[in-house]
């Protein structure tokens, strides 16, 4: 019986992992993703801008890597806080607070003051 059910288990995940696949690797425009209805060229954005919320924890963590990221790459990464709902707008307000307060934006301590004082 374990033998059988061995089986069965793997070729039920076989079934389901090739199920997954679709044959095409390339994403497609309409099902996996939509262009953005204005070019981000319009926005005058630094060549590596990092998207982030002082909300989210991930993002958080990411501020460990961007000195790493900045010496790979020779450019220095510049923040764009997101909007897309009320905690980030207010979040936002906080992050755009202190760049303008500071005529710059702020480095790695400021930034991990932030996000602790906006997730504690």
């Amino acid at each position: 019986f374990k033998t059988i059910s061995k089986g069965v288990a793997l070729f039920a995940a076989i079934a389901a992992l090739s199920a997954c696949d679709s044959g095409n690797s390339q994403p497609q425009q309409g099902k996996q993703y939509e262009v953005l209805p204005v070019s981000l060229q319009e926005y005058n954005l630094a060549p590596l801008t990092e998207a982030f919320a002082l909300t989210c924890g991930h993002c958080r963590s990411m501020e460990e890597f961007v000195p790493q990221i900045e010496s790979l790459t020779e450019q220095k990464v510049e923040k764009m806080h997101v909007t897309f709902n009320e905690s980030a707008q207010i979040s936002a307000i906080i992050f755009y607070t202190a760049v303008m307060q500071l005529d710059a934006t702020p480095d790695k301590a400021f930034m991990a003051d932030l996000f602790a004082a906006v997730q504690m």
